[in-house]
C-alpha cells in the first residue's frame, strides 16, 4: 500500500470488508503495504503503475 497509496486507498474504500477478511485469513504472514502475489490491494498497485484503474 505505502508505493501507490491513491490506488489503493481507493481500493481500500470500495474493498473495505473484502480486504480486511483477507488480512484475518493471512493471520500473522500479512505483511503491510506488500505486494506480494494475492494481495488485491497491491495487486491494485501495481495496475495502477501501469496505467490501469484499479477495480
Amino acid at each position: 500500500m505505502i508505493q501507490n497509496p491513491g490506488s489503493s486507498l481507493y481500493y481500500l474504500y470500495h474493498h473495505w470488508n473484502d480486504y480486511t477478511a483477507y488480512i484475518l485469513a493471512r493471520g500473522s504472514g500479512y505483511e503491510f503495504g506488500s505486494h506480494e502475489e494475492g494481495d488485491p490491494s497491491g495487486k491494485t498497485a501495481l495496475r495502477a503503475e501501469s496505467g490501469v484503474m484499479p477495480d
